[in-house]
C-alpha cells in the first residue's frame, strides 16, 4: 500500500456517481485516497460508493441533521468535529474539499490546527447559493480561497466571469495563480462507443433538436420549445424531443405551437440516449445556471453539435462554432440563430465534437488531478 495519503472531504459524493468515476481513476495512482463523507441523513451512509479497492477508503458519518442547515455555523461545527476525530491519528500530504461552503471551511479550520495545506473545489451553489447572496459568505470565501494550495473550478466561466463579479481584481489575481480548470469526466461508454460516422448524417426534412434535462425554469426548455417555434415560423421544420422529468413537463405538453414535441421521460440506459444523440441534429439546453454540464459532453462523443448558456457551466471550454455555441438562455432569437448555425454547419461540427471528446476522459482528468496533489500513476500504468 503507498505511503502517501490524501485526505478528501465530500459531502457531494452521496449525490453523484462522477465522484466514485473519480476515485476509481485515482487508485491507479500511488497514494491512497482516504474520504470522509459527512451525512445529514442515514438513508447517505454508503450510498453512490465507488468500487472496492485498497487505495481507496471511503468513511461516511451521521454528524448534523436536516436542522443544521438552518443553523449553518451548527452544521459546520459537527462536521469539523467528526472529520477531527475521523483523521486525528492520520497526517495526509493534503486535503482535498470538494466544495468551498462546507467542505472547504471544514478543511480552513483543520489548516489553521494541524497546518495541512488543503485544494478546493467551488461548485454551483457556492457561487450562486452562497456567496452571490451574502457579503458575509463573500468574506468567508475568499478567505478560504486566499489561504487554498490550489483551487479548482470544472468550468473557464466561474473562473474568469463569476470570480470578478464576485470579489476585486487584486482578490481575483490571488485567486488565479493558483487555479486550474478541470471538468468532470464522462463514463467510459461514451468514448468506447464514440460516432464512428460523425458528419455523415443526411439532412432530413425536419430536423431534431434535443434537449436533455430536468424540465424546470433552470434548466430552460421552455426557451427551447420557443426557438423551435422561431425556426418552424422562419420555414425551417424542426422537432423538438425532451428527455427528462420535471414540473413544467405539463405546460410542455399543453403546446399549442408549430413545433411537434415529443416527451421521452426519464432515460438511465446509456444506450437508449445514445441513439437519440445519433438520431438528433443539435442538443440545446440553455440553462440559466450550470456548473458544468455533463450531457453537453456525452453528446460531444456522439458527433451532435451543442448549444449552451454563455458565461455557464460548459462555456470556454472551446471557442464559439468549434462543437457548437453559446446563447443568452433568456434570448430565444440568440437561441433559434443559433440552433441554425448548427444545422448549416453540421458536417464540420459533427467531426470534431467527436474529437475533442477524448479531453473528458477520466483518465486524462484523473491525470490532471494526480498533477494538482503531486502523486505518480502507479510504475505499471500507462496513460492512453
Amino acid at each position: 500500500m503507498p505511503d502517501t495519503l490524501i485526505s478528501h472531504i465530500n459531502s457531494y459524493l452521496v449525490s453523484s456517481s462522477l465522484h466514485a468515476e473519480l476515485l476509481n481513476e485515482l487508485s491507479n495512482y500511488d497514494a491512497v485516497q482516504d474520504v470522509f463523507v459527512p451525512a445529514g441523513r442515514t438513508a447517505h451512509i454508503g450510498m453512490k460508493a465507488p468500487a472496492p479497492h485498497p487505495n481507496v477508503r471511503v468513511t461516511y458519518e451521521k454528524c448534523f441533521n436536516t436542522a443544521d442547515k438552518v443553523l449553518w455555523p451548527n452544521k459546520i461545527r459537527k462536521i469539523r468535529n467528526a472529520y477531527s476525530r475521523h483523521s486525528e491519528n492520520s497526517l495526509p500530504k493534503l486535503v482535498h474539499a470538494h466544495s468551498l461552503m462546507v467542505n472547504g471551511l471544514v478543511a480552513l479550520l483543520n489548516f489553521r490546527k494541524r497546518n495541512i495545506p488543503y485544494i478546493v473545489s467551488v461548485r454551483y451553489t457556492d457561487v450562486h447559493v452562497f456567496m452571490k447572496k451574502s457579503a458575509i459568505f463573500r468574506k468567508l470565501g475568499f478567505a478560504i480561497l486566499e489561504r487554498a494550495q490550489q483551487i479548482l473550478f470544472l468550468s473557464p466561466a466561474y473562473l474568469n466571469y463569476h470570480m470578478p463579479s464576485l470579489f476585486t481584481e487584486a482578490q481575483c489575481n490571488i485567486i488565479r495563480k493558483k487555479s486550474h480548470v478541470i471538468p468532470n469526466g464522462i463514463h467510459l461508454f461514451w468514448l468506447e462507443n464514440k460516432n464512428a460516422q460523425a458528419g455523415q448524417k443526411p439532412v432530413q426534412d425536419t430536423r431534431k433538436v434535443l434537449f436533455a434535462g430536468t424540465l424546470t425554469k433552470r434548466k430552460n426548455p421552455i426557451a427551447v420549445l420557443n426557438a423551435c417555434d422561431l425556426l418552424n415560423n422562419r420555414g425551417i421544420a424542426t422537432e423538438l424531443h425532451l428527455v427528462g422529468e420535471g414540473p413544467l413537463r405539463s405546460t410542455l405538453e399543453k403546446q399549442a405551437g408549430p413545433t411537434p414535441v415529443k416527451l421521452h421521460g426519464f432515460i438511465s440506459d446509456k444506450e437508449e440516449i445514445k441513439q437519440l444523440y445519433r438520431q438528433s441534429d443539435v442538443l440545446v439546453v440553455p440553462s440559466f445556471r450550470e456548473t458544468f454540464g455533463l450531457v453537453y459532453a456525452e453528446a460531444l462523443s456522439q458527433g451532435l453539435p451543442v448549444i449552451y448558456s454563455r458565461n455557464e457551466g460548459f462555456d470556454g471550454f472551446f471557442p464559439d462554432g468549434h462543437v457548437g455555441y453559446s446563447v443568452d438562455p433568456g434570448n430565444i432569437e440568440d437561441i433559434a440563430d443559433r440552433i441554425h448555425d448548427c444545422l448549416i454547419e453540421h458536417t464540420d461540427i459533427a467531426v470534431r465534437a467527436v474529437q475533442e471528446s477524448a479531453r473528458f476522459s477520466w483518465e486524462q482528468i484523473g491525470s490532471q488531478i494526480a498533477g494538482c496533489y503531486g502523486i505518480q500513476r502507479h510504475h505499471h500504468e500507462t496513460i492512453r
